[in-house]
Parts: C-alpha cells; structure tokens; sequence
C-alpha cells in the first residue's frame, strides 16, 4: 500500500468537513485518520470506527473546551483554512492500532516537543499508556480546573484518552468528570433531581476507575470513587457521581469522598453497548461471561 505520509506531510487524498461525513457514514470498519492543518501538515493522528473522526471539531466549538488542541481547531477555522481528513482503513482493529502507534512515532507529539502533533499519548493503546507531560505545558489546560493545573491536566489527559480509544461513535463531551485531589473536595453523593438517563460521561468515569483499580466490569462491581493513576490522586466529580446514583447506573455506599460505587445490571447493559468490548479486555476490565441475559435490552 501507498503512503499516505511522505516527508511529514499528507499526500494522499483529504477531505473537508462535509466530504469526511459523507465518507464515514458509508465506512463501517476500522480506520486511523489524520486531521490536517496547513501545508498537508498533520496535527493529530487516531484511530475510530464510524464518526469517531470528527469528534474533535465538534468539542472545540464547544466553549467549555479550552485546551491548545482545540484552539488550534478553532485558528484554523477562522483563518479560513479548516482542518481536513485523510483515512487509511484496516480489516481489524489491531491492525488500526499498530499504524496509529507508527505514524505518532514517526511524526512526533507537540508536549513532548518530537514533531507537530497535539496527541497526548503514544497511540495503539492497549492500557492507558499515558506519557509524561512537562511541567510548564501541563498549564495548557484542557477543562475541568478544579485541581492543580499539573495533576488537574493529568486527569483531563486520562479521561480524553480513554473516550477517545474506547467510546465508538462522536458524542458532545461535558466537562471532565474527573477531579484531583487534594484542591478538589468532593461532597455526598445524594440525588438532585428526580430521574435522568445514564451517559457516556458517567460509565467513562465508571471505566477509567475500574481500569486504575484493576476491577473486572460486571453485575454488582464495587468500584471506588477514588482512584490513582502515574501518581496522581483523583475522583469522581459530584455532579457525575450524583447523576450516576438518579440514573440508577450505581448504588453508593461509604464515607463522603471515599464512596464505593456498586454497578447496576443496567448500569453494566449500559457500558456493554457504548463500549468496545476488545478494548475493555484489553484494558483489563472486560468479565468473559454470559451476558445472554442483556443481549435484548441492550441489543449486544
């Protein structure tokens, strides 16, 4: 197969906004595209199934998002020149993976100053393989700065990894519901309102505590609100942990900040159904079992 990168540029094909929709609405495979600024010069490479491509322009026209990746999206934009896509498609997943890992590499990442690239991890991941971030560019915060921009850009950092390898499809991400401690103080997790639905927000923060502790995803799963990953102490935020409790996706019990969350079976069809199930295995939180009793609700 032609390369599409030659030189640290594109020079296969690119499409525009309105050309990647209609292309990723007829591709049902694995894929790792390419944003593209100026100059056929790549400034993130992924890997995605369906519309996962353009999720990022959609949260940088969020104004609640305010990292140098999104700003990036938005100069772009305004200096009339937004970004474009280029895909390469792959039978499997694995396959996907491993380019995406490869063209990282050899391009290089913005906060690690190898290249042009604003991803945030290596790429490929089969745990959250979250790289160092130095000192002074931890201040370029992604959102949620409850926490001390360093630690607070760490958990950003983690969150965005992992929706961006696990969750399929592009959805309108919220603040970051995940919090460093110790700035941040959490309170009870008691209802504030009378019902809600279960979203990706809530089972994200559910996974990356489960993932860094170690815990298998399944029917009555104790998963702590607190967890540790690279060192840094986090939490679920209230707000999140709050809706998980109305939405009915976990029962809480224990001291206020240190709750443990107890996995409802909707709450496990939820995850099942929004997730891929061979990145949850590969991220250690997978139960092989008889999920039999899910398939009709949930349509796994």
């Amino acid at each position: 197969m032609k390369s599409w990168l030659q030189n640290g540029k594109v020079v296969g094909k690119t499409y525009n906004e309105s050309e990647a929709k209609t292309w990723l609405g007829n591709y049902w495979g694995h894929y790792v595209y390419a944003l593209v600024g100026t100059e056929n010069v790549p400034i993130y490479i992924g890997k995605g199934v369906r519309h996962r491509a353009r999720y990022h322009r959609k949260c940088a026209l969020n104004p609640n998002h305010t990292s140098a990746f999104f700003s990036k999206i938005l100069s772009l934009e305004k200096a009339g020149t937004p970004i474009k896509y280029t895909f390469e498609c792959f039978d499997t997943h694995h396959q996907a993976l491993h380019r995406e890992r490869d063209v990282i590499q050899k391009l290089g990442r913005r906060d690690l100053e190898t290249g042009p690239l604003y991803n945030l991890t290596d790429g490929g991941e089969g745990t959250l393989k979250l790289a160092q971030i130095s000192r002074d560019q931890r201040t370029e915060t992604l959102s949620g700065l409850d926490g001390p921009k360093e630690d607070q850009n760490f958990a950003n950092a983690l969150y965005y990894s992992l929706i961006s390898d696990v969750v399929y499809d592009a959805y309108e991400s919220r603040s970051v519901p995940l919090k460093a401690l110790p700035k941040y103080e959490p309170t009870s997790l008691l209802e504030n309102r009378q019902s809600m639905e279960i979203t990706i927000r809530q089972a994200a923060a559910i996974v990356a505590s489960a993932i860094c502790n170690n815990i298998k995803l399944k029917e009555g799963a104790l998963i702590p609100r607190r967890f540790m990953s690279e060192g840094v102490l986090m939490v679920i935020e209230d707000g999140c942990g709050r809706d998980m409790v109305v939405s009915r996706f976990v029962e809480v019990s224990g001291c206020v900040g240190s709750e443990t969350l107890k996995l409802s079976l909707e709450g496990l069809g939820y995850v099942k159904s929004h997730f891929r199930v061979e990145h949850l295995d590969a991220l250690g939180v997978y139960e092989k079992t008889d999920y039999s009793h899910l398939s009709a609700k949930y349509n796994l």
